[in-house]
């Protein structure tokens, strides 16, 4: 073990396997963060004191500038001695379940659409999150990926995932084949993240786009469980019909036997078909509510083009951005 002491206050012990942030978090300790994968630049900070592992030196979420003034990034350094660095802590990050490594197996594998599959995992412990976290699915020898939860917290010991297959992608392809499925070690660890449900009197509305769909309908499954009195609206988009899910799929899916939510569904690429609308997930937002969504929480997940869409839309009607959820991944 290492001790990783922030200069602020703060300190923690690290074992030989975790980042500072994954450390951090395991300890309780509110290190502000989003992707885990070296790619939103969240977790930034300065080395004081003592050696640390660089796991991705070229990762895309520091600047240039920040490599000139030595920053680094939390989600991508192991302490390899006790360390003293500069780094922000806030109250917004400190977890309300501490992450945890577990070894998991899989029980489950049902499509979803044509290029995304649920996968469950039997993780052995109970299986505790918030609607709308995510965990990092290690194939063992493979490498590892964040992937969201599309299930509830539960007592079964049961995370759901959906995953999108990605051509070359050696993490995401494993997952449609099941001779090497049958035979990979997985390890799980979580949850993470902070697009998480809020709760309060405001209406909600979900945007997923792709395999951004997982946390969306954890965040829709928690609506209906909850009986909530707030009105929730979820848009789906994908590029080709193909890609969507019908309104009967989607209620089934969610449990909301009696059409509690607003589902719309969305295609970008070419004409559609059925009660898909035409268009990007934030023209579609804008034409049904207009510029006045003040009363709106947004919760969002998605590919970072989706992402950075709604981002700008958003900032030209003056949304509040503390209404706004999603973690950043590229």
């Amino acid at each position: 073990m290492n001790k990783v002491y922030i200069k602020s206050g703060s300190s923690f012990e690290a074992d030989g396997n975790d980042s500072i942030v994954r450390a951090a978090l395991r300890n309780g300790v509110g290190f502000p963060y989003e992707c885990s994968s070296g790619s939103c630049g969240t977790c930034k900070f300065t080395l004081i004191d003592g050696q640390v592992e660089d796991l991705y030196p070229g990762s895309s979420g520091l600047s240039e500038r920040d490599r000139r003034k030595g920053r680094k990034l939390a989600c991508q350094c192991r302490p390899l001695t006790n360390i003293t660095i500069k780094a922000l802590e806030s109250e917004d990050y400190v977890p309300l379940y501490k992450p945890q490594r577990n070894k998991a197996k899989i029980v489950s594998v049902k499509n979803i659409t044509h290029n995304i599959v649920s996968l469950t995992f039997d993780i052995g412990a109970p299986a505790k999150f918030l609607p709308g976290q995510y965990a990092l699915i290690e194939a063992v020898q493979l490498g590892e990926r964040a992937y969201s939860m599309s299930n509830l917290e539960n007592e079964d010991k049961l995370l759901e995932f959906f995953i999108k297959k990605v051509p070359g992608g050696k993490i995401s392809e494993l997952f449609f084949d099941p001779v090497k499925l049958e035979s990979t070690e997985f390890v799980v660890d979580g949850p993470y993240g902070v697009a998480y449900i809020r709760e309060n009197d405001r209406s909600r509305i979900c945007l997923a786009g792709g395999s951004g769909l997982a946390p969306m309908i954890s965040i829709a499954r928690h609506h209906i469980a909850e009986n909530s009195n707030a009105k929730l609206t979820f848009i789906f988009g994908g590029q080709k019909n193909k890609d969507t899910l019908s309104q009967e799929e989607f209620r089934s899916m969610v449990g909301d036997e009696d059409g509690v939510i607003d589902y719309i569904s969305v295609v970008s690429d070419e004409m559609p078909s059925g009660n898909n609308r035409k268009g990007y997930l934030h023209e579609v937002l804008i034409d049904e509510f207009g510029n006045d969504l003040k009363g709106f929480d947004i919760y969002c997940a998605g590919p970072p083009a989706m992402i950075n869409a709604l981002e700008s839309v958003l900032y030209s009607i003056s949304f509040p951005t503390n209404q706004l959820y999603f973690d950043r991944f590229f």
